[in-house]
């Protein structure tokens, strides 16, 4: 076998270090590039005119992503290593302390020591993340995040204003017939930002009510000022800093409402003719913005040769729970601590859809038993998820055009049609 020189790249916030090993242990050659534009030409013209040879990063897509990105778009091989794995070869093998030219020396030495073992491949980078499909969809989670921890302050402000009002809005006050919780409802939400300070809103008529909430006629819209009329009889005064509060935290609220709202345009734009979005959101109760976090977080169906593997990335697979050659008398399998949470968390969202939009399913009555026999909501949704693992990896693989629907048969164990998800129809 024939080995080749390599070249180990250790990227810092400014760029990146290089040294280039030769098999035959001439002088370490090397270089220092930034992650500018001429700075990753500059890089690329060097490493091309190497030839055939091993290009290896310590890390992935962090810093390393412009030198990621200019790799890929040269269509250049190249390998990823845990900074961890460096770091134990370094100690163990040079015995060196650690920076960024012996980093990346250790690199291209544990890439050349890995390819002499035939163990090299398994760290080649082959599939890479949609970077505005994940940029947008991993920007629309943190949204929901501020949103929720947002609507929590605000209603902490209200229960603060008027506990009348806090009742009120959430459905509970028996003294007035809102038996919802509208809170978030845009009317509400623009009679807040207009008229933060509650207490004026004795003297509001019906006109200056309808102004304040947007002037939309939306259904209930009447009745909704019919009930806040007749609350803001036993309003009291509240402090200007109280209004403030109230005023800010609403305008914040429809920030991040708006810009949620622009996130799901864009990604209904850009994944308009993205086939593995649109087979999953065949299925009914997957929206865009679930199909599109999944997709954005498997990346590529072809990384997972069965549906285990795509579960265990997951966090919904199982793993043995031993410690050598003795299994846990408590737990024999468990769910692994080291998964995809974005993922984890865009499937259990299926799950939780695909029942509410799918009662006549058989995941759907699936769920139903495994609540009639005392199972934890959560927990139950999680089996539907894992199925729906099942249904997923089937559906991706369906879509490749070179791939041989026999292949995948052979890949998938022989489970029963409920715990397989069969009978699931989009």
């Amino acid at each position: 076998m024939n080995f080749r020189d390599a070249i180990g790249i250790d990227p810092d916030s400014h760029g990146c270090s290089c040294s280039m090993v030769k098999v035959k242990n001439e002088k370490i050659i090397k270089r220092k590039y930034l992650a500018t534009d001429s700075g990753m030409e500059m890089f690329i013209k060097w490493v091309k005119k190497q030839g055939d040879i091993i290009v290896a990063i310590e890390g992935s897509n962090g810093l390393s992503k412009p030198l990621e990105k200019a790799l890929r778009e040269e269509r250049i091989v190249f390998y990823s290593f845990k900074p961890s794995d460096v770091a134990k070869f370094r100690k163990v093998v040079l015995g060196e302390n650690k920076n960024n030219e012996k980093d990346a020396e250790s690199v291209a030495r544990y890439a050349m020591a890995l390819e002499s073992q035939g163990r090299l491949d398994r760290y080649k980078r082959v599939w890479f993340p949609d970077e505005e499909l994940q940029g947008l969809t991993r920007s629309y989670e943190q949204k929901s995040k501020i949103m929720k921890s947002e609507i929590n302050r605000l209603w902490k402000l209200l229960r603060a204003a008027s506990p009348d009002l806090y009742l009120a809005l959430g459905g509970n006050n028996p003294d007035s017939d809102i038996d919802n919780n509208i809170l978030q409802n845009s009317g509400i939400l623009s009679l807040l930002a207009a008229k933060p300070d509650i207490y004026e809103w004795k003297c509001l008529s019906d006109d200056e009510f309808f102004t304040a909430m947007g002037g939309r006629n939306y259904k209930g819209c009447q009745k909704h000022i019919e009930e806040l009329q007749k609350l803001s009889k036993t309003f009291k005064p509240i402090s200007s800093a109280m209004s403030l509060m109230i005023k800010n935290s609403v305008m914040h609220i429809l920030l991040t409402k708006q810009q949620s709202k622009e996130i799901v345009n864009m990604l209904k734009e850009i994944t308009k003719d993205n086939k593995d979005v649109k087979a999953l959101e065949e299925f009914k109760g997957v929206s865009t913005i679930t199909a599109s976090s999944l997709i954005a977080e498997i990346i590529n169906i072809r990384r997972f040769l069965k549906n285990d593997n795509l579960a265990s990335y997951s966090g919904l697979g199982m793993k043995e729970n031993s410690t050598g050659n003795k299994e846990s008398k408590k737990e024999p399998m468990v769910h692994s601590s080291l998964f995809n949470h974005r993922l984890k968390d865009a499937f259990m969202n299926f799950a939780k859809n695909f029942v509410r939009y799918n009662p006549d399913s058989h995941l759907s009555g699936y769920f139903r038993n495994l609540l009639k026999d005392g199972m934890p909501v959560t927990e139950a949704r999680k089996r539907v998820a894992r199925s729906l693992v099942r249904v997923t990896f089937k559906k991706l693989y369906s879509i490749i055009e070179d791939y041989n629907s026999t292949d995948l048969e052979e890949n998938i164990e022989r489970e029963s049609d409920m715990a397989r998800g069969s009978g699931l129809h989009p």
